[in-house]
């Protein structure tokens, strides 16, 4: 008996967590205290309030800050001025045990107002590891609310050097337009606060026409890639063609092997190292897990030549505080 099924049959759960917790009251004094009161219930009290606050003109954009924050893999939060929290591809491990182990620990537990995620595979949909009152899992279409507009591009998964073979092994259509679903891909284009971010997924290096001019409607600020060195879904070389249609001001490199004790290298993905050492001349190398999408960081992209932003291993997070994967739940049996 194989474990095939596992690489075909994506199984999703979505967990509703209801947090109803109580702080434990404490009290050194003998004439008594007051208990202390429970935690209020996480639910949808932001979206309601910058629902009724409606979104801002274009010169009434508030002088708080987008700020972007790194989650690990393919993963950000991205948090707008009016406070909206938008949480990107939250990671797991395949619960089939197909693929291995490519974490040693779990996604930490997070609170989001929204959550997007640009397709079905287990490194970018670990929906139980998140509380939202809000899933927007491959959405297509426009979805605005206060200062954040969120543009899901319909389109289909790259077909790395491990996939192919793979789906030819299993029989499986791997080729657009009747790839099997597995091979859908969602590009986002999320606005808020002024600048525009490109969440690519593992999208493939060559979409359509009618794709490029999608996305060719409005200046890109930031675009969020996959680049690792082992190439997994692409060459580097795919990677400059997506660069010279979207144009954007900066590039973001994702989807690597991290050297935090995080990621496990049976994922076969490697550092991003080559890519930076080609990059040098334009390279932000950045110093934590969060970044201010301001206008200082703005006047240092250079508007002619994307820069490299680099995250490298900061977490917003100690991984040694995450609960741990338990390797023999990963490992295919037969």
């Amino acid at each position: 008996m194989t474990c095939y099924a596992g690489a075909i049959v994506a199984v999703v759960s979505l967990v509703v967590l209801a947090d109803a917790r109580t702080a434990p009251a404490t009290c050194d004094s003998e004439d008594g205290c007051e208990p202390t009161p429970p935690e209020p219930n996480f639910n949808n009290r932001r979206l309601v309030r910058v629902q009724a606050m409606g979104a801002p003109s274009e010169d009434e954009i508030p002088d708080a800050t987008t700020t972007l924050t790194y989650m690990g893999h393919s993963s950000f939060k991205v948090t707008s001025p009016n406070g909206i929290e938008v949480l990107v591809d939250p990671w797991q491990n395949d619960a089939s045990g197909f693929w291995g182990l490519w974490y040693y620990k779990l996604y930490p537990m997070t609170r989001t107002d929204i959550m997007i995620s640009t397709h079905n595979h287990f490194d970018h949909n670990a929906f139980d590891r998140v509380e939202s009152p809000m899933n927007l899992d491959r959405m297509v279409g426009r979805f605005f609310l206060g200062d954040v507009e969120i543009e899901g591009i319909a389109d289909k998964h790259a077909i790395g050097k491990y996939e192919d073979g793979l789906f030819n092994e299993l029989g499986l259509e791997k080729n657009p337009p009747n790839n099997v679903a597995l091979l859908d891909n969602v590009i986002f284009r999320v606005k808020v606060g002024g600048v525009t971010i490109v969440f690519w997924g593992d999208n493939r290096p060559n979409p359509e026409q009618h794709v490029w001019d999608k996305l060719a409607e409005s200046k890109i600020d930031f675009a969020v890639l996959p680049i690792d060195d082992s190439s997994h879904l692409m060459p580097y070389d795919d990677v400059e063609t997506i660069l010279r249609h979207l144009q954007p001001r900066a590039v973001v490199p994702v989807h690597y092997l991290m050297d935090n004790g995080l990621g496990s290298v049976l994922s076969k993905l490697l550092p991003c190292d080559a890519w930076l050492a080609t990059h040098r001349d334009r390279l932000i190398d950045l110093k934590s897990a969060t970044i201010a999408l301001d206008q200082t960081l703005l006047g240092k992209l250079d508007q002619k030549k994307y820069t490299t932003l680099y995250f490298g291993s900061h977490l917003p997070f100690d991984v040694s505080d995450l609960d741990s994967a338990t390797p023999k739940d990963y490992v295919c049996k037969k």
